[in-house]
């Protein structure tokens, strides 16, 4: 039994009744609500329904800090040993009735330990949303797919706009699901548009939003027009004619204070952004904390951090950290260390803290809710370009505004910049769609478990089963009704659009007719030609009927080549464009068509008897549109039947040709890739069976590791990579061609390339592995301490995998000697549960 239930005390919203009610039928639920809207005491309903049935939970998160959090958050009502938490880092508790785990953890247990699911009520997925994350999403439609029929799954997300597209995506894939969807944040939003005058301190606040759209004032602000261009390109606008500026960060943080606005949480896309931000206030000598506070803080920080030891203080920045801290300010972004930002997060959540300059990776599920959300620019650098926030992105950033039993209003200041106008503001602010799109896709590991476990035709039924599946044959029927539509605007002419080589044929034949070519289109149809080009591969034929007036031919609108009757005199120098060699032509085209007639009938009568002619294959603009995007709809629907089909079809050839499946059976090699769950998988196993991490001591091999899992995060030409040896050196090359054969091999099945191997951070795992200094080892690789701390710890991992799947015994000795050697001090600092 549970200790306390969820929600006791409280009156339930109508969106949680509804999502209640479902999971007391046992159907699955998708629940779509904002930011601090209470879905997650859906979510713990059902965790104590499996309790109280003697029956067991897992909480899923997609990052290892929601997870911590979820786990503290549980043990709350359920007791703590009920709960148990698992990430790949930490193992705690295990086997308890309730057990939080990241997705990829969940996935692996599928394939490796189903069994342990066997007495599981409920699977909660939390920010389900990032089931369309490139990398990471395809995780978590393997765990939906997977999952026992008798599980429910109770999907959360505060931005999914397609909620019910998902919901009927389980309902086929799990058994009944239902989608709820509340739209009413709990804290109301007031958006606001911040600028400064460049001539005075004077600030303005202009409301976003006036009574439901945008608010007219706000234009008034927007970088002239001429300076658009240079606007797009990044670059500040000319200063005269713009009497505007950005907001200083001390005057918006000074200004928060004065109207009691605090505590704010301002968004920063860029880590370096975050540190400068502190740091410009601190040395300003701006402190928002009282004497009470400070001491508060000063316990706090030294009961978190108090056993680290000098020499890592010092590397960490620590009194930097703490001074900021101290004043009520600090940085929250992945290059810290997990320890310092989890410290940031207890001192905010107990109002400790004012200001928090954050990257957007803070929007992502922790509970860190301010009175303020300040968003300092409205584009983020992508890695290849700056590009506007999406309407998702927005509303996950201020979805942190506004504290429920706190505040009346949520605030959200969005700074005046010459890059954004304000119509990009006011439509973010406007904005509630977002549509979850899958990101689902064959990876190596998931084939050899779908060869292992089931039969061809059931495997691409699974894979036929993804939600990326599901989506597009929904859009194949919403695209076939509209070709339908599109044939019959088209009428008789679209019958003959598909077939691409007639219409080939027709156009070679008319780019070979010249000026003076009298020509038979059908139903007495005559026409001279004008002239005749190749344009865009196309027959570009000018042509001139009796009544004078001019026409491009269009091949695609005739179902045959027009026949040549004859040749009409050219005038010399002949000019296409000259109106009166047009008149002359017109009239030996209308001669022509006279001496046709029969020899015995007056031309006048028969002029009168003869049928309007039909119209002609001109070049009608309107149908040419409507033809090519019927063939823009056509080939959509051609991709998107055999996407998935074809991807999975590749990936068994590749694994069939590199000796991992014969006869969709998995083969010793096969064996070895199904227990390694890696981006670089088929890397790994290819240079584990080869021998290239074979003979080597704990620290070359854990810095040879390293090369596969480090991701460098700038676009900067690396520098020459440091080997501790020639066998080390060799190693990596060999390591190196192995995964150029692999990107040959994908180009050659039409498979995504893998990303390239970097030794960038082979000096500093082997230093730390070889007994470091953490200090020496961030100033000579230029490192954050997150950075380090972060990788260490995806080295960790994969030599963890290395000691249980490699084919040589002291390869697997020295994988586990190399992960010992690594989990200490810093990188032994597991995340607090």
């Amino acid at each position: 039994m549970v200790a306390h239930r969820p929600g006791e005390g409280f009156e339930l919203d109508p969106f949680q009744r509804e999502a209640i009610a479902h999971l007391d039928e046992r159907r699955s639920v998708v629940v779509a609500a904002p930011t601090g809207s209470g879905k997650t005491l859906v979510a713990e309903h059902a965790l104590a329904a499996a309790l109280d049935a003697g029956r067991r939970g897992v909480y899923t998160t997609p990052i290892k800090a929601l997870s911590n959090q979820k786990f503290r958050d549980l043990g709350e009502w359920a007791g703590a040993d009920n709960v148990g938490l698992l990430t790949g880092d930490n193992s705690i508790n295990g086997d308890a009735p309730l057990v939080v785990m990241t997705t990829e953890v969940l996935r692996n247990m599928l394939y490796s330990e189903p069994q342990r699911l066997s007495t599981t009520d409920v699977v909660v997925m939390d920010e389900v949303h990032y089931l369309q994350d490139t990398f990471r999403g395809p995780v978590w439609e393997e765990v939906i797919i997977h999952l026992p029929r008798h599980i429910q799954v109770v999907a959360l997300s505060a931005t999914v706009s397609n909620a019910d597209e998902l919901a009927a995506w389980i309902s086929e894939v799990q058994g009944p699901c239902h989608a709820i969807t509340e739209k009413t944040r709990p804290v109301r939003l007031m958006n606001s548009f911040i600028v400064s005058e460049k001539s005075s301190s004077r600030m303005h606040v202009v409301p976003t939003i006036r009574k439901g759209r945008p608010n007219p004032e706000g234009k008034r602000f927007d970088t002239p027009p001429g300076d658009r261009k240079r606007r797009s390109r990044h670059a500040p606008p000319p200063k005269q004619g713009r009497p505007y500026r950005t907001t200083r960060r001390a005057e918006v943080v000074t200004e928060l204070d004065r109207k009691g606005l605090l505590p704010a949480i301002t968004f920063i896309f860029s880590r370096a952004g975050c540190d400068d931000a502190v740091t410009q206030l601190r040395t300003s000598g701006i402190t928002l904390t009282t004497d009470d506070e400070r001491d508060q803080i000063d316990a706090i920080v030294n009961a978190r951090t108090g056993h680290l030891s000098v020499v890592d203080r010092n590397a960490l920045g620590h009194g930097t950290w703490a001074a900021g801290l101290r004043r009520g300010l600090a940085a929250h972004h992945a290059g810290m260390v997990p320890l310092f930002k989890e410290t940031v997060e207890e001192l905010f959540i107990e109002g400790l803290l004012k200001c928090v300059f954050a990257t957007e990776t803070l929007a992502l599920g922790i509970n860190m809710p301010a009175r303020t959300v300040v968003i300092e620019r409205l584009t983020k650098f992508t890695g290849e370009r700056h590009e506007l926030l999406t309407p998702s992105d927005f509303t996950q950033l201020t979805g942190r505004a506004g504290r429920r039993g706190l505040d009346e209003v949520g605030h959200a200041w969005v700074l005046w910049t010459p890059f954004t106008t304000f119509d990009d503001v006011s439509s973010l602010a406007r904005s509630t769609s977002f549509e979850l799109r899958s990101a689902f896709r064959p990876t190596y590991n998931m084939t050899c478990h779908l060869v292992d476990r089931f039969t061809r035709k059931q495997a691409l039924e699974l894979v036929k089963d993804s939600f990326g599946q599901f989506q597009a044959d929904r859009q194949i029927r919403e695209l076939d009704a509209r070709i339908e539509a599109l044939k019959g605007h088209l009428g008789d002419i679209a019958d003959g659009v598909a077939d691409t080589s007639s219409a080939q044929a027709i156009g070679k034949e008319l780019g070979a007719l010249t000026p003076g070519d009298i020509l038979d289109l059908g139903s007495g149809s005559r026409v001279v030609v004008l002239s005749s080009t190749w344009r865009r591969k196309e027959a570009q034929v000018r042509v001139i009927d009796p009544d004078g007036d001019v026409h491009v031919l269009d091949a695609e609108a005739m179902e045959k080549a027009p026949a040549v009757l004859g040749r009409a005199k050219l005038p010399e120098p002949f000019n296409p464009t000259s109106r009166s060699h047009q008149h002359d032509l017109v009239g030996q085209l209308r001669s022509s068509r006279r001496r046709s007639k029969s020899s015995g009938k007056n031309s006048k009568a028969t002029k009168r008897q003869d049928p309007p002619a039909p119209p002609g294959p001109w070049r009608d603009e309107g149908q040419r549109a409507r033809r090519r995007e019927l063939r823009r709809l056509e080939a959509r629907v051609r991709e998107r039947r055999g996407r998935l089909d074809d991807r999975f079809t590749s990936v068994v050839g590749l694994l069939t040709e590199t000796g991992y499946i014969d006869q969709w059976t998995l083969t010793e090699r096969g064996e070895v890739l199904l227990g390694t769950f890696h981006e670089l998988d088929l890397v790994v196993v290819e240079s584990l069976l080869a021998g290239h991490l074979d003979g080597h001591d704990a620290p070359t091999l854990a810095g040879l590791v390293s090369c596969v899992v480090h991701e460098p995060r700038g676009r900067d030409e690396p520098s020459e990579p440091w080997f501790n040896s020639s066998e080390a050196r060799t190693a990596h090359r060999a390591i190196q061609a192995v995964a150029e054969e692999i990107r040959r091999l994908e180009s050659a099945y039409g498979l995504p390339e893998s990303r390239q191997l970097d030794p960038g951070l082979y000096a500093a795992t082997h230093g730390w592995a070889s007994g470091g200094d953490l200090g020496d080892i961030l100033m000579d690789e230029e490192l954050s301490g997150g950075d380090f701390v972060r990788a260490m710890k995806q080295v960790i991992d994969l030599c963890g995998q290395i000691a249980r799947v490699a084919p040589n015994p002291a390869t697997r000795r020295t994988a586990h000697k190399a992960l010992e050697l690594i989990q200490r001090g810093i990188v032994d600092e597991r995340d607090t549960p």
